[in-house]
């Protein structure tokens, strides 16, 4: 009986804990987390990413019309594949102000909802009956809790990868270096028609060296361009779904360690309780029973074909 009672009060204090929880969750916590201010530094820098990715945006039109502007339309066709890369910023764009929108829509799912129900199956499984409901509902306050971490710690992550490869001066030196070459080519062609009796006699040669340069320029820079491309689709589709991965992988071991450490005790059965012996009587006993009943129904039968 003793361990009976302290499993009851177990049970009874696990119950009164989790409705405070739930209650502080619902009344104390959800405002704070419906509240746009709260996640100011996350979305700080969701927007420098999203300046990023405009700059990039602006640098490839710049770049694109840059090359249009050779003479004839042999370049055409290159300019307007640099164009399309605009494609993929556009998704990064999307992905940024889903984040930005998803933001609160979390803290209030979590704090709300999720987290009130993972509680309240948890004293739901105070009952015997009802016990295989604790996991579920420690699942679903482990999930609730990692799906508010998701796109902060995403951010903080590509914050970090940003200042370490210094991903937005990559930005400005490839605007100035558009800017440069187009500076350049006017400056080359003032110093071409200063020079016109060089151009006269070594016309093939000034043209071949003025065309190298400009395709020397123009491919650091695509590459520069393509670097960016590549890096901001990473900080902004990539990471937020690896930080997902880790973070599910770290619940299941939580998860593992909760339930195995500090799982609510089950009261004893009867089997327990009663000695080895008392249990091989009581099948002995049951067994004996069992084979009288036909004995009975025999007798029966020859009393009956005796009348």
């Amino acid at each position: 009986m003793q361990k009976i009672s302290k499993v009851t009060t177990i049970k009874i204090s696990v119950s009164l804990i989790c409705i405070i929880l739930a209650l502080a969750s619902v009344l104390f916590v959800a405002p704070i987390a419906e509240d746009t201010n709260y996640y100011e530094a996350t979305n700080n820098q969701l927007d420098k990413e999203r300046s990023l990715i405009l700059g990039v945006s602006a640098s490839l039109m710049g770049l694109s019309m840059l090359i249009a502007a050779v003479p004839d339309d042999i370049t055409t066709p290159v300019a307007n594949q640099i164009t399309q890369l605009n494609d993929y910023l556009v998704l990064a764009i999307v992905a940024i102000m889903l984040e930005k929108i998803l933001l609160p829509v979390f803290g209030m799912l979590t704090f709300r909802w999720l987290i009130p129900i993972g509680f309240a199956l948890i004293i739901l499984s105070v009952f015997e009956e009802y016990i295989r409901y604790r996991g579920i509902g420690i699942r679903i306050i482990i999930f609730s809790i990692l799906l508010t971490l998701l796109i902060p710690s995403s951010a903080r992550l590509a914050a970090i990868i940003d200042e370490n490869y210094g991903f937005s001066g990559m930005i400005e030196r490839i605007q100035e270096d558009i800017e440069n070459t187009s500076i350049n080519s006017d400056e080359a062609e003032a110093e071409d028609t200063s020079n016109w009796l060089d151009k006269i006699l070594n016309p093939g040669e000034t043209i071949k060296k003025l065309a190298n340069s400009f395709v020397d320029k123009i491919n650091a820079i695509l590459s520069n361009l393509m670097d960016a491309v590549a890096a901001l689709i990473i900080t902004t589709c990539v990471i937020p779904i690896g930080v997902l991965i880790l973070l599910l992988m770290i619940a299941k071991g939580v998860f593992s360690i909760i339930i195995t450490r500090f799982s609510i005790p089950e009261p004893p059965k009867v089997k327990e309780l009663l000695p080895s012996n008392a249990i091989g009587r009581l099948k002995t006993n049951s067994s004996s029973k069992g084979l009288e009943k036909p004995n009975n129904v025999h007798k029966i039968s020859k009393k009956e074909e005796t009348l």
